[in-house]
Parts: C-alpha cells; structure tokens; sequence
C-alpha cells in the first residue's frame, strides 16, 4: 500500500476514524492525481477536483474559482484530504464552506500545509520567503543563484520579480488563530495534529511520544502543519 495512504488511515485511526472500501473520499487539489490513484489502488473510492488539471482522467473533475463550488453533491464524501493546498486559497473561507457541504454528517478532513515560517520557502526556494516578501530579499537571493525548477536560465531579475508576484498573489499564509477561526465556524471538531503527525511520520520511537507536546509547536511552526476536522 502508498505510504501516504498508510499514513493518513494511521492518522485518522489515531482520532477514532476509519476508511472502508465503502468510504467516499475527495482529494481537494489533486493536481495530477497522484494520491486518488494511490487510494483507488488501495481498493478505495476516490476522486480529485483542481481548479487547474494536469491530468485526465474519469475521477477527476473541475473547481470553478473564486467561489471553489465543488461538482458534487451535498454530503457526499466520508473523508476530504489535501495536501500543500491550503496555503493557495485565497478565499479560505468559501473553501471550507464547499468542503463542509460535500462532508457527511461525521465525516472528517485532514489537510496538510506548509507554515509561513519553514526555513526555505517550499515554491520559490527562496530562505524564509514565506515571511520576508520584500523585493530586495527576493533581488538578492536571485542573484546568488537561488531557483526552482521552472527558473533554471531565468535571469536574477527575472527570476526576483516571478518570485515577488507569486508570494503576493499566489500564496496566503494565515496565523494559526486565523485558521482556527474560521475552521470552527464549519466544523465541529477541529485540531492541529502535529504531535500525531511526527509519530505516524516518523515511527513509534520511544523518544517521539516522549517530546511529542515540545516538538510538535516547532514541527507546526517551521515545517507543517496537520489540520483535521470533522463534521
């Protein structure tokens, strides 16, 4: 089985759920479909939605923007997931609106997300450009030669001024209060699962569950954070 699959089952089975062959699940930003493939090979019911495809395939579908109106039913799914999505809505808000009314009744949701504060910004590479987005820090680590994947050949300038317009438009990186607030006025049962996140992550090691409630703050500060909710 994916390990990412493993590790969300582990996850979920930590707070009292579990997927069945008969759950319904959404990936929310699935972009190629990745991890619905990886759930239907578990023997899973999956499906994605995007509001930008890389893929086709029958079990991905369309999200129109700004309002996020997701092609499905009310209560139609056990289990919503995303990954390295959060932090791109702009309108958080409408998103776990949608989220909401396509959860059933007890259904659950996890997401995964980088915090502003990981030491390298994980879509620009730029050091701590989720924090500092001013453009003579993105100037000066352009010039040094800091790119990502899609910037190799690109000139400092170039690159600086990409980088300046995707942090200012492109990612929304919220304080955890904010994201609290406005996940309490959907869901009834919403946490931070950062403690349980470096456990099932990184094995059962005794030292884990020791320093758990310490490494955990720093865990969701700098590296992810792991939000579960549940209807």
């Amino acid at each position: 089985m994916d390990a990412d699959v493993t590790l969300h089952q582990e996850l979920l089975r930590e707070f009292g759920y579990a997927l069945t062959p008969t759950s319904a699940i959404l990936d929310f930003g699935c972009g190629d479909g990745a991890m619905v493939k990886a759930y239907r090979a578990a023997g899973l019911q999956a499906v994605g939605a995007d509001v930008t495809l890389s893929g086709e395939s029958p079990w991905l579908y369309q999200i129109p923007v700004p309002n996020y109106r997701l092609p499905f039913a009310d209560a139609t799914f056990d289990f919503v997931y995303s990954n390295s999505v959060l932090e791109h809505v702009e309108d958080l808000d409408a998103a776990l609106a949608e989220i909401q009314r396509v959860l059933k009744p007890g259904g659950v949701s996890l997401h995964l997300f980088p915090p502003a504060a990981k030491p390298i910004e994980p879509h620009v590479h730029v050091p701590l450009g989720g924090l500092v987005r001013l453009r003579w820090w993105l100037n000066a680590w352009a010039f040094l030669g800091v790119r990502n994947r899609f910037q190799h050949g690109m000139s400092w300038r170039e690159t600086a001024g990409r980088n300046y317009s995707y942090l200012h438009n492109k990612v929304f990186y919220r304080p955890k209060r904010e994201i609290r607030r406005l996940s309490t006025r959907r869901f009834r049962r919403v946490l931070f699962a950062d403690r349980e996140m470096i456990r099932h992550s990184y094995g059962k090691a005794r030292y884990l569950d020791r320093f758990g409630l310490l490494m955990a703050p720093l865990y969701g500060t700098c590296h992810q954070r792991c939000l579960l909710f549940e209807r």
